[in-house]
């Protein structure tokens, strides 16, 4: 302790103790730990810490007065504060007393990691256990960076004391504490300059060394550092290279991987030194060594190691770790020990060792399969002079399965080379027969090397093959020696393919060498190559190939004439006996070929015409004339009259069937349509191969008969032949027949006056005519429905003509009789042989047509109609009898009012002006247009009546009595009927014609609409209708004349009068005064129940219809009767009751009340059904909801009638209640008595109480009268009218939710609502506004027992599992239930016809619901619920939104009835019922809060929604999986955690979600949709939810979709999850279940995807690939970088051929330019995936796609490649080569060497003024070493390639480019390269030979030139001391003794010239030329001479 410490501990002004605490939370995460500051309690928390440690700090610190702060010295200019004495202890307690309470937190904390206090020990190991101690203890060192500036006074004593203690952790020796100078330090989590791989190398030196290291976080050794802590040694190169030279334990532990990296490690800091004796240089055979130990050559290519097998241990080469191969070169570049780099000058000397290493010889070396080795010798020797190896055997041969390598000289020609068409097999046969050696390929490796191909193999070319045979006749071998060989080896095959390719050589190449011809032509005039034209016909019909196969061969040699050449298409005719034999070439490439070897040609003319003449001699067989025959009528040679006689009598021409042969004018024409069809299936054509236009027309020269020149025999055989078919029992016959009888018919029609008597006799008994079988052939107006052509001749429809009728009897017997097809005119003589119709031919067809007569065809039936009586009526007139008896008894006239047909007796004949009575539909009058047709006559002899009179009337009242005794009629048909009886009994009493008493008369029937009769003497006339009614309901055996008949009139005919009875003896009503009644004090009660909850306008008719459920009532009726009933207020049982008597609210139900349901009317909240847990609501609450519409509500069910008066009011003696049995007499006499008291009910709802006969009531009727503004003013239940336009809202309330009301219930299966207007008396009247159907079907066929419920069912089954103490063991019930409403059009809404379907799940709880409804059994619940789902018809899921009106549009909660709006509400795609607990006015669910913890119905809810209601719903969605058709509305459907899953707040509602997901997954419901149905969780694997809604991800599941049964995971299925439902399962806690379950996007590539790729899988969508491709590619997942990077998978434009990221180019990339589009080498940028974005290209780059440098083998094969590619691409390729090189920097030269011997540079064309043979024609490409600059051209252009510079748009850097490839540029004067010179020598030596050079055009040309070529060479020719030049002028001296000097007279000889310009030595001597004179040097060199 200081003394300024100790004096403030003692001073009397400070009263604290000098004492500090700390505290650390070691269970979080230090880093983002905000330590605070306490003085006993916590100072007010600070962001960010006041001290920047941490752990929290309590000291006895001085702070400020309100306790918030610690006082700190005062700042400079800072007033006020703290005191000195306060600051400093404050300050002296950091400095001091802290670091001691630090160090001693960390020191317990290190002293209790091996003890069972410590923290970490959880599970852990003794070490882990130290190292989490560690790890915690450096994090509650400070960092300086982060301590506030009070508290950085701390530091330097804290790290002191720290740095001195043996708190710091090794791993060494199993982990122990150290002090810091015990130990080595490295930062965590990675030292400074090491990577992570480097680091745990060098962590394994220090720990193989036993030094121990301690891992330190940076701002510990930043802190330390920052105090100058000197102790701490820190990990470096320096360090480690010391280490491990001193210590050698580490060289066998290490593993290669780590010595490498520790070699980079120390590499990278330059100092070489450090690497001095340690054994780290890696050798290619795994081996290390010292830098100084041995010659080391350091490869730059993983490449020279294959090349140089068996010296690993003298190579040094490595890929990993990145950039160790840098530092090696770097070291063998700087000559570091004995390390040296491998370059070209020492690859040769390796080679050869290598060579010799691997094999004993160097003869018929095997190679093995691996090729590597060889194809890396070619690439070494690419660019190399090959004659330094050419005794090598580096040339790979196949030889049987195996390659063997042979020397490079020797014969070869290649059968496959890329730029030349592959050899076929013949050829090689060929040429192998000829004695060439052929190989079938070479590697691309070879064929690389410019010097391989045509300097020594050969290409299967015209030229290569040409040049073979030219070296086969330098041979010792004769020609008849090769060619001999050649005849008993070789096939056709082989002769032709060698055939083919010289002959189409010879027809396209300008560059064949004469010489080279010459020699070959020797050998092959020789061979057998052409075929002989063969004398035997049979071989004519072979195919070409076996045609060319069956013939002989022979030489031209032998055989020199050749067959006519033929233009067009027809070719040579089929071959004949002919003599002599011919050479047969089928091109004209051959005939040329053959010309050129000295065959000659035959003309076609004498050809053919030898043909014709030898035919009609008849020495040819069939198919030599025919087949002749055939080719002569298709060429122009038939034109000719002489040929023509010749052809005329040949029988050459087969039959169509038999193939007779035949003269043309035997034959018909095939193309005459009706001859085809007249001939069908008889041999009377010409083949079909005559059937040729151009050879008909031929035919026709020749003869070929026309349809105009059929003969009467071929006509009557033909008819014959159908008769024969129509027998057949082949359909096809049956066609043929029907064919042929058209044909007949029609040419009867057209050519019928030809015909003889005799021939149509014979054609009329013939069956060959057709006859009409379809309403098509009828004329028209003929009606659609009347059939045609009789059954037994329908199907066949031919018959003979003396069978069937002419065409114009189809009206008459159409139906009966066969009708001709057609018409035929009166003058053929076959229209007298029809058969005529008869009278009951006629009547027949009558009843057809009757009987398919149509109203919509009535004009059409009327005219048959008439044409059919006018036809009978002519033979009734003709004596035929029996035309009426038959027509009397049949329904054959037409009633034109009604459409239907009658017999004659219904009908009368009107007569003129009469006044007859209507008696339709009883009789008719006869129709006017039959009358007026004459027809009245026929018709009365069948029975019409002669006018209207007695006997038909009363005809008509009979029949009009027995149709109402037979059936009861409608309201309608009752009055008709009823109207034309009084009319006509009228009509009788107006006659005056009768027999009183036997008349039928109407009488009286209770049903309205009965039509009664009884005879006049039985019938009694009432003076007044209630007369009737009276006496009828007490009288029996009376028979009243209906009350609306005449009196007079039934008086009149024999009824009989009867006085009014009087009604007496009635009794007083006994009205029951038992009360009955609600007991308890009602109004008020009332009131309030209204006022808290069923002011809800629906509340009422959910009410009713859910009592009537309970009651097991199948149907619901409401009637809102807007009646005043006037009339009916008075009589009455009280007069306060006539204000009841008005409008009011009907309620129907088909079930009866019950006595105990009377009762329970009286119990108001009696909770009656509360135990009852198959009812599903509470009587004696619900139905007081009725008060909202009225004051005294009224009952009617069975015999009783119950009334209620609350108020007591309106009863008899003031009662609240009344009811009536009418089943006792005197209630039944109240009936009678007072009728208007009851005549409201009558016929509502088919209710008859006023009836005599009186039964009890089917059902319950409720009458409701609307409360009245009087009654609302002075009611105590409630004061609010209920209007006429309450009563329009409660219609319109009502039909807009009733569609919702039935979904759930159990029973009621039909509600209807009807409206009974003022006006409108009569009930039965009253409109139906709206009808709602409910249509049960199980889907899961399950029938209940009876009429057993759904909620009956499971109650029962609860019941008994109470009883048992067990769950309810029932399974789920499914069921499909349709609501169907139908509304009517009203003022508020249109009429429509609406349905929605639900499919329904009830579902039984099995946990929490079935303990809470055990604990409360009383209360009467059951754990049970039901979802219902919103499908169509198919089971297709549907938006609740889509709901039509009258349904709800989204999900609602039901209690079997919808629970109110404000409750039901569930943000759920669908409905959920549940028995669940209710506030008493049903609006709410009862829920448990904090202070209602015993609320058994709160807890209840809760059961409810978190057990059976999760179930129902997942049950429901697994009932309609397996019919959806989409995923998308199915999974919308799913609660999701980004909706709210039902709304939360107090309610229970929220238990649903999480149960939902937990039963999900647990209980494995089949509810994922799959391709091919449902599966459950357990089934079920998932792509990748975070991508399954993008694009991508949809594209990801189709591929994983397609291969699926292909993958590891098939045995589940794959489903198509959303997000927001896979996002569900996981935050609903079941997250890890659902991982598992999850296939990621890396497992489908690694998987899926990249395996087909590799296989081209033709089932992986390209669009799809590339898109995944692409996704992978730009992803940040290392491992799908490593799948694109490994896969050739980019799709390359233009073909999107797949490549490997290494095989692409940048598209925008230097090196761009070297290639097209069609190398299919850049990226794809169309269709739905680009990868030419620069995100793809700039990882492409990094995966190895080229940019801007190729490498020197792809720049050869861009070079190579010119020469393949057409003249405009290849010219942009070779310039863009030329442009490229450059941009290469150093590395130009190298590449420039590659090239200098390919061809690739374009060739300049012959210039127009270049008289001379020019070099490059006929060349497009050259290459750089054979090419010359166009400056030179004068100089080389007849001897060597020109450059076509200007195609090539050089630059001046371009022309360097040039020179560095070898092109010659310039006339160098360079001692060197003599090439110049020899081409120039070589050029003026070929112009001096040229006989066309001294031409006077060409003279001046030609002078330039040679003057160009002296003055180049004369400057090698002067003075030359050194003999710089002397190389030039051995060349110049071939010059020497040629004539090569231009003179006037032509080129001479130089030693024949001399200078000067005398003459006069001539011949002898000749004077040179003036103009070469200033070449005197170059002259007098080659001998001119001087002056």
């Amino acid at each position: 302790m200081s003394t300024d410490f100790r004096d403030l501990c003692q001073s009397k002004c400070l009263t604290h103790r000098p004492y500090v605490g700390v505290a650390a939370k070691l269970n979080s995460q230090l880093s983002s730990f905000q330590g605070q500051l306490y003085c006993f309690l916590p100072l007010p928390p600070e962001t960010p810490s006041p001290t920047g440690l941490p752990m929290h700090v309590h000291g006895f610190f001085e702070l400020s007065q309100n306790r918030r702060h610690v006082e700190w010295p005062k700042g400079e200019g800072e007033e006020g504060g703290p005191s000195d004495e306060a600051a400093l202890w404050n300050s002296l307690l950091v400095t001091e007393v802290m670091p001691r309470a630090y160090v001693t937190l960390v020191t317990e904390l290190v002293n209790t990691a091996g003890t069972g206090a410590s923290p970490f020990t959880r599970g852990s190991s003794p070490q882990q256990t130290m190292a989490m101690t560690a790890d915690a203890l450096y994090q509650l060192c400070p960092n300086h960076s982060k301590l506030t500036t009070h508290w950085q006074p701390l530091l330097a004593p804290f790290y002191q004391k720290l740095s001195a203690s043996q708190l710091f952790f090794t791993q060494l020796q199993g982990g122990h504490w150290v002090s810091l100078h015990e130990a080595v330090v490295m930062t965590s989590p990675v030292h400074d300059d090491l990577d992570e791989d480097t680091e745990v190398a060098v962590v394994e030196v220090y720990a193989v060394c036993q030094v121990n290291l301690v891992r330190l976080p940076r701002h510990v050794l930043h802190s330390m550092n920052k105090i100058s802590v000197t102790s701490v040694t820190v990990v470096s190169p320096q360090h480690l290279s010391s280490l491990m030279r001193a210590d050698t334990t580490w060289s066998g532990k290490l593993s290669r991987e780590q010595k490498s990296l520790i070699l980079r490690y120390l590499c990278r800091h330059g100092d070489q030194s450090m690497l001095q004796g340690l054994e780290l240089l890696p050798l290619v055979d795994g081996s290390f060594c010292k830098p100084d130990d041995h010659v080391v050559h350091v490869c730059r290519d993983d490449r020279d190691l294959s090349l140089l097998p068996g010296l690993h241990d003298r190579l040094c080469y490595v890929t990993q770790p990145d950039g160790l191969q840098k530092c090696l070169l770097g070291l063998a570049e700087s000559g570091f020990g004995n390390l040296r780099l491998l370059t070209d000058d020492k690859v040769p000397s390796l080679l050869a060792d290598s060579l010799a290493a691997q094999h004993s010889g160097l003869t018929n070396i095997k190679l093995p399969d691996d090729n590597s080795w060889i194809r890396q010798v070619w690439s070494y020797l690419q660019g190399k002079d090959l004659n330094d190896v050419d005794h090598l055997p580096f040339l790979p041969c196949p030889h049987g399965n195996d390659l063997i390598l042979r020397p490079l000289q020797g014969n070869y020609l290649c059968e496959r080379l890329d730029g030349f068409p592959p050899a076929s097999s013949a050829l090689s046969q060929a040429l192998r027969h000829l004695g060439v050696h052929v190989i079938p390929s070479l590697p691309d490796f070879v064929l690389r090397h410019s010097d391989v191909i045509h300097s020594r193999v050969q290409p299967a070319s015209y030229l290569g093959v040409l040049k073979c045979l030219a070296r086969l006749a330098e041979e010792d071998r004769t020609t008849q020696e090769i060619a001999m060989k050649f005849k008993t080896e070789s096939t056709v095959d082989d002769t032709i393919a060698l055939v083919d390719i010289i002959s189409d050589g010879r027809g396209r190449s300008d560059q064949t060498d004469e010489k080279e011809w010459e020699a070959a032509k020797r050998v092959l005039r020789c061979l057998n190559l052409f075929p002989v034209w063969p004398t035997d016909v049979s071989t004519t019909e072979a195919p070409p190939s076996e045609f060319a196969n069956s013939v002989e061969h022979t030489s031209v040699q032998e055989i020199d004439l050749l067959t006519p050449e033929v233009t067009g298409s027809i070719g040579l005719p089929p071959a004949v006996h002919l003599s002599p034999k011919l050479l047969h070439c089928d091109s004209k490439a051959h005939r040329q070929f053959a010309g050129d070897l000295g065959a000659k040609e035959m003309s076609l003319y004498d050809l053919v015409e030898n043909i014709l003449s030898a035919a009609s001699s008849g020495s040819q067989g069939i198919a030599g004339i025919t087949d002749f025959m055939t080719y002569f009528l298709q060429t122009s040679l038939i034109d000719e009259h002489e040929l023509q006689e010749l052809a005329e009598g040949i029988q050459f021409a087969p039959s169509c069937l038999k193939a007779e042969l035949k003269k043309a004018h035997d034959l018909y024409d095939p193309e005459d349509k009706m001859l085809q069809d007249l001939f069908s299936g008889e041999d009377r054509f010409p083949a079909s191969s005559l059937s040729h236009v151009a050879i008909l027309k031929s035919l026709k020269l020749l003869g070929l008969r026309n349809s105009a020149e059929v003969t009467t025999q071929d006509l009557i055989q033909t008819a014959k032949e159908i008769e024969k078919l129509c027998r057949s029992e082949r359909s096809e016959d049956i066609v043929i027949a029907q064919r042929k009888a058209k044909a007949m018919l029609t040419f009867i029609q057209k050519h019928g006056h030809t015909l003889t008597t005799d021939t149509v006799e014979q054609l009329a008994t013939l069956q060959c005519l057709p006859c009409v079988t379809s309403r098509d052939h009828a004329p028209p107006g003929f009606p659609a429905a009347l059939p045609v052509c009789p059954a037994q001749h329908h199907a066949l429809g031919i018959s003979r003509a003396v069978d069937m009728c002419h065409y114009d009897k189809l009206e008459l017997v159409g139906s009966v009789k066969p009708v001709s097809l057609a018409p035929l005119t009166s003058d053929s003589l076959l229209f007298a042989h029809f058969y005529q119709p008869t009278a009951d031919d006629v009547i027949e067809h009558l009843s057809v047509v009757i009987s398919k007569f149509s109203r919509k065809q009535s004009h059409q039936f009327s005219s048959i109609l008439h044409h059919i009586y006018t036809e009978l009526n002519a033979m009734f007139r003709g004596g035929e009898r029996a035309v009426t008896e038959k027509l009397k008894e049949m329904n054959c006239v037409l009633t034109v009012k009604d459409g239907c047909f009658r017999r004659p007796g219904k009908f009368w004949i009107a007569e003129e002006d009469s006044d007859d009575l209507d008696l339709s539909p009883y009789c008719f009058p006869l129709p006017s247009d039959l009358v007026d047709a004459g027809l009245g006559e026929l018709f009365a002899a069948c029975g019409c009546h002669q006018g209207q009179g007695y006997t038909i009337l009363t005809e008509v009242l009979r029949e009009i009595q027995s149709k109402h005794a037979e059936s009861s009629s409608d309201e309608r048909a009752f009055n008709k009927d009823f109207k034309l009886v009084k009319t006509i009994l009228q009509a009788i009493v107006d006659k005056g014609e009768y027999n009183e008493g036997d008349i039928f008369l109407p009488v009286y029937s209770a049903n309205p609409t009965e039509l009664r009769f009884a005879m006049t003497k039985d019938c009694t006339v009432a003076p007044d209708p209630d007369v009737i009614t009276f006496l009828v309901e007490e009288e029996e055996g009376i028979t009243f004349v209906h009350p609306d008949l005449d009196k007079d009139v039934a008086l009149k005919l024999g009824a009989l009068d009867l006085r009014k009875r009087t009604m007496t003896g009635m009794d007083d009503l006994d009205i029951d005064d038992s009360e009955y009644g609600q007991h308890e004090k009602l109004t008020t009660r009332l009131h309030n129940l209204l006022r808290e909850g069923y002011t809800d306008g629906f509340s009422v008719p959910k009410e009713l219809v859910q009592n009537a459920d309970d009651a097991r009532a199948s149907v619901v009726k409401f009637l809102v009767d807007e009646r005043d009933n006037g009339d009916w207020r008075s009589g009455l049982v009280t007069p306060a009751l006539a204000d009841l008597q008005g409008p009011a609210l009907w309620v129907y139900n088909d079930s009866l009340f019950t006595r105990a349901d009377f009762d329970n009317l009286c119990k108001l909240g009696g909770a009656t059904k509360k135990q009852d847990c198959s009812k599903v609501g509470k009587f004696g609450l619900g139905f007081n909801a009725v008060y909202n519409v009225t004051e005294v509500p009224s009952i009617y069910s069975g015999s009783t009638l119950a009334m209620l008066d609350p108020h007591q009011l309106y009863l008899l003696d003031n009662k609240r209640g009344k009811k009536m049995d009418f089943g006792e007499i005197m209630n039944k006499v109240l009936l009678r008595r007072m009728p208007n008291q009851f005549r409201p009910f009558q016929g509502v709802f088919e209710c008859d109480m006023l009836n005599k006969n009186w039964k009890p009531f089917s059902g319950t009727l409720f009458r409701f009268p609307f409360r009245t503004e009087g009654q609302a003013e002075k009611s105590e239940i409630c004061q609010e009218a209920f209007t006429a336009e309450r009563r329009e809202d409660f219609m319109e309330g009502l039909m807009s939710k009733a569609g919702n009301l039935l979904l759930f219930l159990q029973h009621v299966k039909r509600v209807e609502l009807y409206r009974l207007p003022r006006d409108c008396s009569d009930p039965a009247q009253a409109q139906r506004l709206m009808v709602v159907t409910r249509n049960s079907v199980p889907t899961v066929p399950r029938q209940l027992p009876g009429t057993e419920s759904i909620l009956e069912h499971f109650s029962k089954a609860w019941e008994s599992a109470v009883e048992q103490g067990e769950s309810i063991h029932e399974q789920n019930f499914i069921d499909t239930v349709t609501v169907s409403m139908e509304t009517a059009k009203t003022n508020k809404r249109e009429g429509e016809t609406t349905q929605c379907r639900f499919r329904i799940a009830w579902t039984p709880g099995a946990g929490e619901s079935c303990d809470t409804a055990r604990e409360t059994s009383k209360e009467g619940f059951i754990p049970l619920a039901a979802a219902a789902i919103l499908t169509d018809s198919e089971g297709r899921i549907v938006c609740m939104d889509a709901c039509p009106k009258g349904f709800y549009t989204t999900g609602h909660l039901f209690c079997f009835l919808p629970l109110a709006r404000q409750v039901s509400l569930t943000d759920l795609p669908l409905h959920i019922n549940a028995p669940f607990a209710l506030t008493s006015d049903r609006r709410g669910l009862l829920s448990q809060n904090e202070d209602d913890k015993k609320l058994i119905e709160g807890r209840w809810n809760k059961a409810l929604f978190s057990d059976p209601i999760p179930r129902a719903y997942l049950a429901a969605l697994e009932s309609v999986a397996p019919t959806q058709t989409s995923a998308k509305p199915y999974y919308s459907l799913w609660p999701q955690h980004t909706a709210q899953p039902l709304r939360q707040g107090q309610s229970p509602q929220g238990e649903m979600y999480p149960h939902f997901y937990q039963f999900l997954v647990q209980e494995n419901f089949a509810v994922f949709l799959h391709s091919s149905g449902c599966t459950g969780f357990s089934g079920s694997f998932f792509f990748d939810p975070e991508l399954s809604d993008t694009d991508i991800g949809r594209v990801a599941f189709r591929v994983l979709e397609t291969f699926w049964e292909e993958t590891e995971w098939c045995a589940g299925r794959l489903i198509d999850l959303p997000t927001g439902v896979a996002d569900s399962i996981s935050r609903s806690g079941q997250d890890v279940a659902f991982r598992q379950r999850v296939i990621t996007m890396e497992q489908l590539c690694r998987c899926v995807l990249f395996p087909r790729i590799d296989q081209g899988h033709p089932a992986l969508e390209t669009g799809d690939r590339d898109r995944l491709v692409l996704y992978a590619l730009q992803s940040h997942s290392t491992a799908l970088h490593e799948l694109v990077q490994s896969h050739a998978c980019i799709p390359c434009r233009p073909d999107g051929r797949l490549r490997a990221p290494a095989s692409l180019v940048h598209p925008h990339g230097l090196a761009a330019s070297l290639f097209s589009e069609d190398d299919a080498r850049f990226p794809q940028r169309e269709g739905e995936a680009d990868f030419t974005t620069h995100t793809a290209l700039d990882q492409l780059v990094k995966m190895g796609m080229v940019q801007d440098e190729v490498t020197t083998e792809e720049l050869k094969q861009r070079a190579e490649s010119v020469g393949t590619l057409p003249e405009t691409t290849a010219l942009q390729r070779a310039k863009a080569i030329v442009k490229y090189l450059p941009s290469l920097g150093n590395k130009m030269e190298s590449y420039a060497a590659v090239l200098r011997n390919i061809m690739f540079l374009p060739v300049l064309k012959q210039p127009e003024d270049w008289p001379l043979k020019w070099d490059g024609q006929g060349k497009t490409i050259a290459s750089p070493s054979e090419t010359f600059s166009s400056s030179l051209k004068e100089l080389v252009g007849c001897q060597a390639a020109v450059l076509n510079e200007n195609s090539l748009d050089l630059s001046g850097t371009d022309k360097d480019t040039l020179g560095l490839l070898g092109v010659t540029q310039y006339k160098s004067m360079s001692s060197g390269s003599t090439r110049l010179t020899e081409v120039s020598v070589a050029q003026l030596m070929s112009i001096s030979e040229d006989p066309n050079a001294m031409s006077n055009s060409n003279y001046k040309a030609v002078e330039n030139t040679c003057k160009e070529i002296y003055h180049y060479l004369d400057s090698f020719c002067r003075y030359d001391p050194r003999g710089t030049y002397k190389d030039h002028r051995l060349v110049i001296e071939g010059l020497k003794e040629r004539q090569v000097v231009l003179t006037g007279q032509g080129f001479q000889e130089a030693g024949r010239l001399a200078m000067g310009s005398r003459n006069d030595l001539e011949p002898y001597l000749t004077y040179a030329d003036g103009h070469t004179w200033y070449c005197h040097e170059v002259l007098a060199f080659l001998g001119v001479k001087a002056e």
